[in-house]
């Protein structure tokens, strides 16, 4: 038998239904909602889908009168199908979700349990500090002039390209392991190097990470002290705000908008955490980054709006931006919202 749930699960309902009609974001809550004309009735502004909702729904106020309904009742709508005839059903799961379709006898397989996340081994960690070590160096001499010029144009001070350990490599082997050429950007927590990731020069790659790299991991999440804390998309946005707020809100992230963390091992550093503001880019990607720590974090995240035409906290400061200024109407109203 089809495994009906996990289908909707894997569907991208957004996607599937941005085909059919123009979408545009009307509210962030629970991830976002969308609306549109109606691609069954052509009603404008009476379609809206929750592709984040678990799982993702839509309704018509005048198709569904108003219902929602699922990624199944959508596409058996849309392709005249009726699901419930099994070949059918069978062929709007696969619409859906693929033609790999799970079954119930493959969910109930349980996998054996996975070991707590941990950092690379001791010998990996002994050649990561001989590179942040070498690369911190390098970035201060005249080969690493360029590279140092590009983090001060991002704005980043000394002190900030000091406490993050950043450095440079002219693409080379080190310490028994192949840098790339770029910024070496190393995620170190409670002593231990989780991942070096390189910002390379400009091309269609922007980053690539040293052989042996754990990156599921939380970047500045020894800092993590207080009862609220601000997500970012990347490095480079989570080091400008620990520059410009940390004396008011720590910074952290979990490297890219895909990640998310394994909760036996970053747990302890999450739960002390009461309020998470969330402000990753202003992308479909940053979208997707925030649905996801939303699912991590449920109801505590708050989610900050970029303005227009800005695509992230970096590019904000950039332009004049006070990150303060920003945030701080965010979590005043937090605070007012807990009082009451």
């Amino acid at each position: 038998m089809i495994d009906i749930e996990s289908v909707k699960q894997a569907a991208d309902l957004l996607a599937i239904c941005g085909h059919d009609t123009v979408l545009k974001k009307a509210a962030s809550t629970g991830g976002g909602e969308y609306k549109g004309a109606c691609p069954f009735c052509g009603g404008v502004d009476r379609f809206a889908v929750e592709p984040y909702a678990n799982p993702g729904r839509w309704l018509c106020r005048h198709c569904t009168n108003g219902k929602w309904q699922d990624v199944i009742d959508y596409i058996a709508r849309r392709d005249n199908l009726d699901p419930k005839k099994y070949s059918d059903l069978q062929e709007i799961c696969k619409r859906a979700a693929g033609d790999n379709l799970p079954t119930i006898a493959t969910r109930t397989n349980k996998a054996p349990p996975m070991p707590a996340y941990k950092p690379p081994d001791n010998d990996w960690q002994d050649s990561a500090i001989e590179i942040i070590e070498s690369c911190r160096a390098a970035l201060w001499e005249p080969g690493g002039q360029k590279a140092l010029e590009y983090l001060k144009a991002r704005g980043f001070e000394q002190k900030t390209i000091a406490e993050f350990n950043l450095g440079y490599s002219t693409g080379q082997n080190l310490a028994g392991l192949w840098v790339p050429r770029g910024i070496v950007i190393p995620c170190v927590v409670s002593g231990a190097v989780w991942y070096l990731k390189v910002r390379l020069p400009a091309g269609k790659q922007k980053y690539q990470c040293v052989k042996g790299s754990r990156t599921a991991a939380i970047f500045n999440a020894d800092h993590l002290l207080d009862s609220m804390a601000l997500f970012c998309e990347g490095e480079f946005d989570c080091m400008i705000a620990h520059q410009q707020i940390f004396a008011e809100i720590p910074a952290a992230t979990f490297g890219s908008a895909t990640n998310l963390p394994d909760l036996a091992t970053w747990g302890p550093y999450l739960w002390p955490v009461k309020t998470i503001f969330s402000a990753y880019d202003n992308d479909q990607q940053g979208e997707s980054g925030t649905a996801r720590l939303t699912e991590l974090a449920g109801d505590c995240v708050k989610i900050i709006q970029m303005p227009e035409g800005v695509k992230d906290l970096n590019d904000y400061y950039l332009n004049g931006g006070d990150l303060w200024e920003l945030i701080e109407p965010y979590l005043m109203q937090s605070q007012k919202e807990n009082h009451d």
